[in-house]
């Protein structure tokens, strides 16, 4: 029997400079996540973010590391064939803190092109990628139940101080946090921002600004 691997999903994986994560860190401190409502309709178990009205990519403290994320998805739209866009961007950004044994279900982010994860504080906890396989009966048969369905899963062990990317629509979870010491991340997604369309009216033709 031979295995022949097809259909890859890329993830963008890069280190952050100092600066941009004393930056990041500092600005983090001035946070009070503690404070923020839990996420999806109060479960304890899934943590806390600051996401929401105040996304923080609108706040002077956290804009170094915009201008570090902003050109590395500019570069990734490239990469991955998005030639119908003049440029795209953050358009929100949130904290997310998560103490021990504190975990976040499966979900992917909707009206979002790249997303993005970047690891601050707390290495316990890995980061979970998946997307339904092929064999699965799951939509063929109408089953609704999660164990009776197939996934391709990757699983990703964070590191301080590097920033992940990937596709918005990739199913992602965070494992339990183990450890005694909360697992801080800084989460993103991104958007077209600016003439989005060919000269010749082929694609959209619209003309987007990000708020």
């Amino acid at each position: 029997m031979e295995k022949i691997n097809i259909l890859p999903t890329t993830l963008f994986k890069y280190d952050i400079p100092d600066n941009v994560y004393n930056s990041a860190m500092d600005a983090l401190n001035k946070l009070d996540i503690d404070k923020a409502a839990n996420r999806h309709g109060g479960q304890p178990h899934f943590g806390k973010s600051t996401y929401g009205k105040e996304s923080l990519h609108r706040q002077s403290d956290w804009k170094l590391l915009c201008d570090f994320i902003n050109p590395k998805l500019k570069e990734l739209a490239h990469e991955v064939g998005y030639s119908f866009f003049e440029d795209i961007k953050v358009c929100l950004m949130w904290a997310n803190k998560s103490m021990e044994r504190q975990w976040h279900h499966a979900h992917e982010h909707q009206w979002s092109i790249f997303s993005g994860i970047i690891y601050l504080e707390g290495e316990s906890g890995n980061t979970w990628f998946s997307q339904p396989s092929s064999y699965s009966l799951e939509k063929r048969l109408l089953i609704t139940k999660e164990e009776d369905s197939l996934e391709d899963i990757h699983i990703h062990e964070p590191v301080n101080k590097t920033m992940l990317i990937f596709p918005s629509l990739l199913r992602h979870s965070v494992s339990e946090n183990f450890s005694t010491k909360p697992r801080t991340t800084i989460s993103f997604n991104s958007f077209f921002d600016g003439s989005v369309g060919n000269e010749d009216g082929q694609l959209f033709g619209l003309k987007l600004k990000l708020l």
